[in-house]
């Protein structure tokens, strides 16, 4: 068992955390750092907490804004330098594995959204704020805490002895981890605040994630049990059963996100379908939701904030030269600009129910 016991983290924002938030922090961008390709506005030396997330929420001066929050939680490249030396090979390979291309799939002009800037498995925002690394995941379960222990093998990230302390975590969620949450909050407050009738009219926050499908992946996808990775859908739509989401939202959202697809010129639908061995979509199917669709949409029945986690097929927008190597990496532009269009879409064919009176 670890000597520190799980604490619970308030979501609530004390004179010491946004005295902390204001120190630069020197960071390194992960992906640089092994050659891969990264992000300008992204490759920083030293950042502030606010830093770590940029927002889109110039729709939320509209009126007619969309009753819609996009989260881009997973897209960060970034990590504090002083970490960097205490990391192990796995370490070092584990910490550039974003989720490619959720930036260009999930910005939108028309829907105010939300990015994280910190490397996942440094701080992840779509994980509860326990502070304890030892935790063990189930078989199924999504692995990792906010501050990940095991890399992509299921080894260790840092080194004996040289694991972050539950102090140095909780820091670091303070820091960074904070701000995103507050960030989303004040999108949603603004929109909740314009319901004319908040007993029936609905917030939908979409968290945009990507999962790839490569050979080198094999202990991922171990871990889910999922036993033909090839086969997996274009889009994995997570409610965690239900538990954050209205049932007509995620139908409505599932039926246009069909409809949208039908839309696309054939074209289109081959050249984002040909290399994705399974269907369009499947339902709480391994990637059923995880903390942001269990947090924001817990109370969905009661106050009508809903949930919903996307996950994207990387094999539908993004190029790789070697299957079995998820480094073999490059950024198709025509691709990520259909799956973009689709999704955008798809949000926004679901604004209107969110804002009927009608349930």
């Amino acid at each position: 068992m670890s000597e520190h016991p799980p604490q619970r983290f308030v979501f609530a924002d004390t004179q010491r955390r946004i005295e902390s938030r204001e120190q630069l922090q020197p960071v390194y961008n992960v992906m640089e750092a092994v050659g891969l390709p990264s992000r300008l506005e992204m490759r920083k030396h030293e950042i502030r907490g606010e830093d770590a997330v940029t927002k889109g929420f110039r729709p939320l001066t509209q009126a007619n804004c969309p009753n819609i929050v996009i989260g881009i939680p997973h897209a960060g490249e970034n990590a504090l330098l002083e970490f960097k030396n205490r990391l192990t090979e796995e370490g070092d390979r584990t910490l550039p594995l974003l989720d490619l291309g959720t930036p260009e799939i999930f910005k939108s002009e028309k829907i105010p959204w939300a990015q994280f800037g910190i490397t996942r498995f440094v701080v992840d925002p779509n994980r509860e704020p326990s502070f304890d690394i030892h935790k063990k995941p189930e078989s199924g379960e999504a692995p990792g805490t906010i501050l990940w222990k095991e890399g992509i093998d299921f080894g260790p990230i840092y080194k004996e002895g040289l694991e972050p302390t539950p102090e140095e975590i909780q820091s670091l969620a303070e820091r960074y981890y904070l701000p995103y949450y507050n960030t989303i909050m004040g999108a949603v407050g603004t929109l909740s605040d314009r319901r004319t009738d908040a007993t029936k009219q609905r917030v939908l926050i979409l968290d945009g994630h990507s999962f790839p499908v490569t050979g080198d992946l094999k202990p991922f996808y171990d871990h889910y049990g999922i036993e033909n990775p090839e086969g997996l859908p274009m889009f994995i739509t997570g409610t965690r059963e239900g538990e954050g989401c209205d049932a007509d939202i995620i139908d409505a959202f599932e039926q246009a996100l069909q409809k949208n697809y039908n839309a696309l010129s054939e074209e289109q639908r081959n050249l984002i379908s040909k290399d994705v061995g399974g269907p369009l979509f499947v339902r709480n199917h391994y990637m059923k939701g995880v903390h942001n669709v269990k947090f924001w949409g817990s109370n969905h029945e009661q106050y009508g904030i809903n949930a919903i986690q996307l996950e994207c097929n990387e094999r539908a927008y993004m190029d790789r030269t070697d299957e079995n190597s998820w480094g073999s990496f490059s950024y198709n532009t025509e691709r990520l600009g259909i799956l973009h269009g689709l999704i955008e879409q798809t949000a926004l064919d679901v604004d209107p129910l969110l804002k009927s009176h009608a349930l």
